[in-house]
């Protein structure tokens, strides 16, 4: 799948390694962040369920999670419908006309973990659902980065991708973006991770721009003139939980740049998440158990 989350196949352990010091874009988002343009970073939120906890432990981090609204025991229900909790809010960036939009998703699920590394949850979080599978993307070549004086370290060839993707935001937009991905694995838990690489921002081939989309008197989509874009990134941890057995603990957040200019400031996004986000946990746990069946 070429996608803007990864580009990788398999799992490696990384033996003792943390997340932090295995994973640099992991690490680029939450200690850094990104930024809809200039210098001012907002970094993404440290993971809710570390590594390195016991069993009571992971269950006191699911009940204060889900509180009165969403009790353990439905939150861990053995079920591809079993409850998933998601949240949306703003946050104040640095130019108004600019606002950065995040998303927590968090759910329990039961399977491979493994299977659930190559999702691309930017794209899939932004576009409408109308039937397509993902948005328009290419993977890049070496030669390709060559180009742009970037390398993939040797050690990190099977964990490090580039991929630039092109999709529709709700008819509304055009978004077109290189994002950089990186995946890694500790004893406890995977993390998958991407960022819009502001590298590319001015780049002759793949510019990260966004376009408005209008139809003319026939009906067809007219773009608008190419404006950068910059600013938005993600990372799912998967922890492996003591109790109940085989059980998962999914989480994914995601910070975004929403210029003005998209929807006229109108939160016509956060209006179609809750059902995406509805269908892509259903999809997400029924692959983790289509993959551990597989695997028998």
């Amino acid at each position: 799948m070429l996608t803007l989350s990864l580009a990788l196949a398999g799992a490696l352990a990384l033996g003792a390694e943390t997340h932090s010091n295995s994973n640099p874009v992991f690490e680029q988002l939450v200690e850094k962040g990104v930024s809809p343009g200039g210098e001012n970073l907002v970094p993404l939120p440290v993971p809710t369920m570390a590594d390195g906890l016991d069993a009571a432990a992971q269950r006191k981090v699911i009940e204060t999670l889900g509180g009165a609204r969403f009790p353990y025991s439905q939150l861990t229900r053995r079920s591809t419908v079993a409850p998933h909790i998601l949240r949306m809010r703003n946050i104040d960036g640095p130019d108004p006309q600019t606002p950065l939009q995040a998303v927590d998703l968090f759910f329990v699920a039961y399977g491979e973990m493994d299977a659930l590394t190559n999702k691309n949850f930017l794209s899939d979080a932004f576009k409408e659902n109308r039937g397509q599978d993902e948005a328009e993307g290419v993977s890049l070549t070496p030669e390709e980065l060559a180009e742009r004086s970037i390398e993939i370290a040797t050690a990190a060839k099977d964990y490090e991708g580039y991929g630039q993707a092109t999709f529709e935001l709700l008819n509304r937009v055009e978004l077109s973006v290189v994002g950089r991905s990186f995946w890694s694995r500790t004893e406890d838990s995977i993390v998958t991770a991407a960022i819009v690489d502001p590298r590319f921002s001015d780049d002759a081939k793949y510019p990260n721009v966004w376009r408005t989309l209008k139809r003319n008197a026939a009906g067809a989509l007219v773009k608008g003139a190419p404006l950068p874009y910059r600013g938005a990134g993600l990372y799912m941890k998967m922890t492996k939980l003591h109790e109940p057995q085989g059980a998962v603990f999914v989480e994914a957040h995601i910070v975004f740049a929403e210029p003005h200019g998209w929807f006229d400031g109108k939160n016509l996004l956060g209006a179609k998440l809750p059902a995406v986000a509805n269908q892509k946990v259903r999809e997400m746990r029924q692959e983790m158990l289509r993959a551990q069946a597989a695997r028998k």
